[in-house]
């Protein structure tokens, strides 16, 4: 159960991003490349820009604090040997406990055979993660992009992990993520072409 103090705290911080996601005003101000200038669709370009983007929100968030690709130490009954190592793209931390507030990634979805890998890892590492680290993270923050006119309705099969857990391939299960974690998750819709793409339109899902 959450603490008052922390109700207060997790509604001022999703109050926050859900403005920032919708209006941009951090995003136009310091990363001008998702807005303007525009980026390359090379590598891990991306994914790089959009979890810098996230972990600047968290930093200004009363409170908290917030790292980039953030290691996970796997103990307890979510060991390393029956389960995995996983690094997550953005955690939020309370300064005054150190304890993780939001865990989030940032990861495209392309319908292509062979493409959803990528954010099936992505949302397999979250849980994973959310577990690893207690399961208590007060939110988990998926964002997932597309190139405009991309059909996403192949990617709810992967947001129902979230809620209903999942297997791996060695038939351990991980529960999904279990109250009162907030669960929010987001489509950024990228335009312009692979050159030159602009992240400026973050669509809330939940």
């Amino acid at each position: 159960m959450l603490e008052s103090t922390q109700v207060g705290l997790v509604a001022a911080a999703e109050a926050y991003l859900r403005q920032e996601l919708k209006t941009g005003r951090l995003r136009r101000q310091l990363f001008p490349m998702l807005t303007g200038f525009g980026i390359s669709d090379y590598q891990d370009t991306v994914r790089t820009m959009g979890l810098n983007y996230l972990t600047e929100i968290g930093r200004r968030v009363m409170n908290l604090t917030a790292i980039s690709e953030y290691p996970i130490f796997p103990q307890g009954k979510y060991n390393a040997r029956d389960y995995r190592e996983v690094s997550l793209g953005s955690v939020w931390l309370e300064r005054s406990t150190n304890q993780p507030f939001l865990l989030a990634e940032f990861e495209r979805f392309d319908e292509a055979p062979g493409q959803m890998a990528l954010l099936r890892e992505r949302v397999e590492n979250l849980i994973i993660g959310y577990h690893q680290l207690g399961g208590h993270p007060a939110m988990v923050l998926l964002v997932f992009w597309t190139y405009l006119g991309t059909n996403t309705n192949r990617v709810k099969l992967l947001l129902k992990f979230l809620e209903q857990g999942f297997s791996l391939s060695n038939h351990s299960l991980v529960p999904g993520l279990s109250e009162p974690t907030r669960l929010l998750i987001y489509h950024c819709l990228a335009t312009g072409n692979s050159k030159n793409l602009i992240l400026n339109r973050w669509i809330a899902l939940t």
